[in-house]
This record gives structure tokens, C-alpha cells and sequence, in this order.
């Protein structure tokens, strides 16, 4: 409080300044697309790399996709309706 009796402006109170980066989820993860230097390998201390990119990589790697598995999944139905079509004609 001011000696004058005024309390303080409250954080959420004050208007945001456009020139402040707020460092949120957003900012430190770009869904896969480097956007800042967290994200850039090649900028990052080999702790860093150790730790998160190469753990990433290799979660990226040996991990399908939705859409991969959808497409798998629709090949396996396909693969599975002709050997019972070819079953139910040559028997």
C-alpha cells in the first residue's frame, strides 16, 4: 500500500504489453516445428539434447502416427476380405 491508502496495481489488473513473449506451452512446444531455440537441436547443450531432443527422436521414430495406423488397419480388413473372398471361391 502507497502511504496514500491506494493498494497496488494487481498483475491481472495491469494491461499486457504486446512486446512481452509470454513463455507458455506454446512457446516451449511447437508441435514438432522448430520455432525457437528449446526446440532447435542444433542450438542445444548436450545436456539438453541427451535429455529431450533424443528421447524425442526416438519417440518420433518407433511411434506410428493415427494416420498410420488407420492406413495399417484398412490394409489388414483389405488383406483379410481377399483371402475369405478367395476361401469362398475356390472351395
Amino acid at each position: 500500500m502507497f502511504l496514500t491508502g491506494q493498494l497496488f496495481s494487481r498483475p491481472w489488473d495491469e494491461p499486457e504489453d504486446s512486446s512481452v513473449v509470454k513463455k507458455d506451452s506454446k512457446f516451449y512446444n511447437s508441435s514438432g516445428t522448430i520455432q525457437n531455440a528449446w526446440n532447435n537441436p542444433n542450438r542445444a547443450c548436450m545436456k539438453v539434447k541427451t535429455f529431450y531432443h533424443n528421447k524425442e527422436k526416438d519417440f518420433r521414430d518407433t511411434t506410428y502416427k493415427d494416420d498410420d495406423i488407420q492406413k495399417m488397419d484398412d490394409d489388414e480388413k483389405d488383406q483379410l476380405r481377399r483371402v475369405r473372398h478367395l476361401k469362398l471361391h475356390t472351395s
